[in-house]
């Protein structure tokens, strides 16, 4: 028995060996190959080279550059933002002059052609206010001095200002404008201007007197009886009125004054003179009569006052003032322009203009040396109502008259305002505007204004034939 086991345990190495003759050994089965990981993106990176200027000011173009990187890519867009004005751009470089007064935070990033972006980077920029002077150009009142229940034009302009207000009773304005006021009593009005920690003041004053009695002194008519086609001057005064007028055609008027009125034939007019002052109504009425030597009347000359309440001034910021008839440029150099209007729905519609007399010789006054500035011209100008678009930028041409000293503003006939007048006979309005051509302002920061007002308008003297 232990032969036996011996002789297996002899034999078994042989076999567990492969050594058994005609028998092949086994071969190890070979490792499988373990999978290839995929490829991992990797994010883009962003870079800011440049912000200039640094800081800015507000309304400054500034520029923007920036580049991106990507290891296994390519960069594919940009964005960059404002942590004030939020998206600026979606380019590499770009210039902006848009930016808000301000500290911002600029942010720049790129993605890549994976659409993977890159994480932002940050650049601080400060933003200025630009400095712009703290300026009062005007504060001023027209008229000065009103009878309480009338009104005044209270205007300004102002640079630079973030805050203004007027006292009393105004509050806060714009930076430039005018309001019609109506002070019970004499008041000093202060405007205060403030930008930050600058402040500005400037004050005007209207001096607000009691009407006088509501009165017709006197309304007279010289000749009351005249030849057909001549004249009877109608001359009138008043106290306390706020408004006269008289009918048959005349119109409005002034508080005191005299007007020619002509009519043809035989006949008699009553004219009647209104007065009122808002509250109440005073009336005056007179004859006048025509008689007739010939059945064709001579010519007929007529005095046309200008219309006041449709006259006025335009101030090239666009401020219209009523009722004064001034031309040449205030104390902040700003130029101005005169308008005029005339009523000639007088003239009768066959009426053939023979002469026309323009007399500006009245003027109320002269301020400064206004014609120092240029030769004053006058042009034919159908503004129609009066506004803001009336002031004239262009280069005028075919002016009527032009004066170039005080000496020339004398009372002549002009043929081009025959004209003018002619080709309007039928119509209710001859309308004229008043400028310096070359030099609307001198810039010396002083008055240089010529002006006429109700008291002292303009006139034309008109001399016509007519068959009516």
């Amino acid at each position: 028995m232990k032969k036996l086991i011996i002789a297996l345990l002899v034999l078994l190495p042989l076999v567990v060996s492969g050594c058994f003759p005609g028998l092949s050994p086994v071969p190890e089965p070979e490792p499988e190959p373990e999978p290839t990981p995929e490829a991992v993106n990797q994010a883009p990176h962003a870079y800011i080279d440049e912000v200039t200027p640094a800081p800015a000011v507000a309304g400054d173009m500034v520029s923007f550059e920036g580049h991106g990187t990507d290891t296994n890519g390519t960069v594919a867009a940009y964005r960059w933002r404002s942590s004030i004005d939020g998206e600026l751009g979606d380019q590499a470089s770009f210039t902006t002059g848009e930016l808000s007064a301000g500290d911002h935070a600029i942010y720049f990033r790129v993605q890549d052609d994976d659409d993977e972006w890159s994480a932002e980077t940050e650049f601080d920029l400060t933003v200025t206010a630009p400095t712009v002077p703290l300026v009062i150009y005007d504060f001023s009142i027209a008229p000065e001095e009103i009878e309480a229940g009338e009104t005044a034009i209270l205007s300004w302009d102002v640079l630079g200002a973030f805050d203004i207000f007027i006292e009393p009773d105004v509050g806060a304005v714009t930076t430039t404008g005018y309001q019609e006021i109506a002070p019970t009593e004499t008041t000093v009005y202060t405007l205060t201007a403030t930008a930050g920690d600058d402040e500005a003041t400037a004050t005007v004053e209207v001096t607000v007197t009691e009407p006088e009695e509501l009165e017709i002194l006197y309304f007279e008519a010289d000749p009351q009886l005249f030849l057909s086609g001549e004249f009877s001057t109608l001359s009138w005064e008043t106290t306390g009125a706020t408004d006269v007028s008289i009918d048959q055609g005349v119109g409005e008027v002034p508080p005191e004054g005299s007007v020619d009125v002509s009519f043809l034939g035989e006949q008699v007019k009553t004219y009647t003179l209104t007065a009122t002052n808002g509250d109440e109504t005073v009336t005056a009425s007179i004859d006048v009569q025509s008689y007739l030597l010939m059945v064709m009347p001579d010519s007929y000359e007529v005095t046309l006052s200008a219309v006041i309440d449709e006259s006025g001034y335009v101030r090239s910021t666009g401020q219209v003032t009523p009722k004064w008839i001034y031309v040449g440029d205030d104390t902040n150099n700003i130029p101005l322009q005169g308008f005029i209007t005339f009523d000639i729905s007088y003239l009768p519609s066959d009426a053939m203009i023979s002469s026309v007399i323009l007399d500006m010789s009245d003027y109320d006054s002269f301020l400064g040396v206004p014609l120092d500035l240029d030769c004053l011209r006058i042009y034919v100008d159908d503004y129609g109502t009066l506004d803001s678009s009336d002031y004239f930028t262009d280069t005028p041409l075919g002016a009527i008259v032009r004066y170039c000293s005080l000496g020339e503003i004398v009372a002549e006939e002009n043929d081009y305002l025959e004209d003018a007048l002619q080709d309007r006979v039928g119509e209710d309005r001859l309308q004229l505007r008043l400028q310096f051509r070359y030099t609307p302002t001198d810039g010396d920061s002083h008055n240089d204004i010529a002006r006429w007002t109700a008291t002292h308008p303009p006139t034309i003297t008109v001399s016509y034939y007519s068959y009516e």
